[in-house]
Formats: structure tokens, sequence, C-alpha cells
């Protein structure tokens, strides 16, 4: 199992009729391209220093993947 903060649980999974289907846990504020993409008040507030958060945090998962995951996942 994967234990980082910024992945989000894989909680089951569809492969029926030819169709695959992942299901991840929910949340409120949405997927991270809704935060950073969608036009609302939410992404029209988020300053350049929550975006460089943003961007660290991916790395971090990243680095997570790439070196500490035994086997790497990525």
């Amino acid at each position: 199992r994967l234990h980082h903060p910024n992945i989000t649980e894989l909680v089951g999974y569809c492969t029926e009729h030819e169709q695959y289907l992942l299901v991840y846990e929910y949340f409120d504020n949405g997927s991270l391209y809704d935060v950073l993409h969608m036009a609302d008040e939410t992404t029209r507030n988020l300053s350049w220093n929550i975006r460089v958060k943003i961007a660290l945090g991916s790395a971090r998962v990243l680095e997570y993947l790439h070196e500490v995951c035994s086997p790497s996942i990525v």
C-alpha cells in the first residue's frame, strides 16, 4: 500500500462489460485539475505561493513513488 499525504486512496475497481473503472476516495474540493483550471472564485484566489506549494507537493509525491516505494511505482 502507498502511504503519502498527497496520494488518494484507491477504494476499488470494476472490470465488467469491457469497461474498466477505478474508484478513489471522495474529496469535497474536487480534483487537482479542477482546482487549477476551473475559473471560479476559489481558483481565482489561488496565489502564486499556493500554486508553488501545490507544485512542491506534486514533486514530493513523484520522489516518493520513484525513491521510497519498493518496488518503485514510476
